[in-house]
């Protein structure tokens, strides 16, 4: 069994959630206000600096994503069950996807916990949404081809937020 690269490497991990980290920001547009660009400051390395100057992919949300149900349900388990982690360091929210991921896996198993029920299962899934994930971004495997994430969809900086646009890029 080979398992296909993707042609879509690392930007598609970066690109296709909608949570994929979180800086703690003030935000003009949870206000209302449309006041253009603002001074973002992130306080991730438990220092105040400039989003300019954090080696690191922060993503700040706006107001209406905020009210997705999944980012919803991501930042609710979070507080219940790691209230002091850190939500600007994304590797929570990709464990959090993976988290998900294997309860659909192990649910669809139903009694037979096999491994090879498991790896059959895994390799099996079919247009598998996720709470953090982009709309119309879904995960699907086969026995040929493990690689669960190979969607994406590009975005812009309109001045004041990343703005979604052409369809959804897919490898698969």
């Amino acid at each position: 069994m080979s398992v296909r690269s993707n042609k879509f490497p690392i930007a598609v991990i970066a690109t296709l959630s909608v949570a994929a980290s979180n800086a703690r920001v003030s935000a003009a547009d949870t206000t209302g206000q449309d006041d253009g660009l603002e001074e973002i400051t992130v306080t991730a390395r438990l220092r105040t600096e400039s989003l300019q100057d954090v080696p690191v992919s922060v993503t700040a949300f706006s107001a209406r994503q905020l009210e997705d149900a999944g980012v919803k349900d991501y930042f609710a388990f979070m507080k219940a069950y790691l209230p002091n982690a850190d939500l600007s360091n994304s590797n929570y929210a990709a464990g959090y996807h993976y988290a998900n991921l294997m309860v659909k896996v192990l649910t669809a198993c139903k009694d037979d916990l096999s491994r090879e029920n498991i790896m059959r299962q895994a390799a099996s899934l079919r247009e598998v949404a996720l709470p953090l994930l982009l709309p119309g971004i879904t995960v699907s495997t086969d026995a040929e081809d493990y690689l669960p994430f190979q969607q994406l969809r590009l975005r812009r900086f309109d001045g004041k937020s990343w703005v979604g646009f052409g369809e959804i890029l897919d490898d698969r």
